[in-house]
């Protein structure tokens, strides 16, 4: 059953309904923005292409490939974290992943806000 969650949580963050909803919701205006920006629709729906597209839509180009990969480094440490054999890492690995993946947030929260700023 735990394996039945972890595409919820690649593609939305969470389990819970209310973020599941939300993402949703993020993914919906997303697809709508890249209609009007000529890109693909269906780069919405690839969580780290979602990033970069988003990021060129702005043109914020430098910003564009930082953004992916930073996302992409929260997905899988979010995905490892979220894998049932996570808690076979010790306290010391948990940690780790743990400061490591709020490290890249604050990272992709200044990414962020400069691209947004820019839409």
């Amino acid at each position: 059953m735990e394996l039945l969650k972890l595409p919820l949580v690649l593609f939305f963050g969470s389990t819970e309904p209310f973020y599941v909803a939300v993402g949703a919701m993020m993914i919906a205006g997303v697809w709508g923005l890249f209609k009007k920006c000529g890109v693909p629709s269906w780069h919405a729906l690839v969580p780290c292409l979602r990033e970069y597209s988003l990021a060129r839509c702005a043109d914020r180009e430098t910003e564009a490939l930082p953004l992916a990969i930073g996302n992409g480094i929260s997905l899988a440490i979010g995905f490892v974290l979220a894998l049932p054999l996570s808690s076979r890492f010790g306290p010391i690995a948990g940690s780790l992943l743990i400061t490591a993946q709020i490290f890249v947030s604050i990272v992709l929260i200044v990414l962020f806000v400069r691209v947004y700023l820019g839409l």
